[in-house]
């Protein structure tokens, strides 16, 4: 592990500047993004979660992955169906993770979980 960071946007959504943007990820990212010494162009794989859209298209910007860039935002696929808690999907998501740097060693990976946005 690189970095790590936790930081939460202000809970009740009325007394935030806006609804299209999240202070706490663009912080959080920059935070670590520091203490790995890197920058979102370093990392190989994103893995992106959250179950509203929204909040992953909010990430992206934050984060400052370009519009059109190719790499996916997810390495499972997302979230279709159920929830988070239910479904174990941060578990699923390292699993795949772990495959995929198994696959390709001395890449960075970015895992984000959104969990409430």
């Amino acid at each position: 592990m690189h970095g790590g960071g936790c930081l939460n946007d202000i809970w009740n959504v009325t007394d935030r500047l806006n609804l299209h943007s999240s202070p706490a990820i663009k912080k959080c990212s920059q935070a670590i993004f520091n203490a790995a010494n890197c920058s979102q162009a370093d990392i190989s794989f994103f893995d992106l979660y959250s179950c509203f859209p929204s909040a992953v298209q909010i990430a992206r910007k934050e984060i400052g992955i370009p519009d059109g860039d190719n790499r996916d935002l997810t390495i499972t696929g997302g979230l279709p169906y159920y929830g988070g808690p239910g479904s174990a999907y941060v578990v699923n998501s390292i699993a795949s993770m772990m495959s995929k740097l198994r696959e390709n060693p001395g890449k960075k990976v970015n895992l984000y979980e959104i969990l409430s946005f």
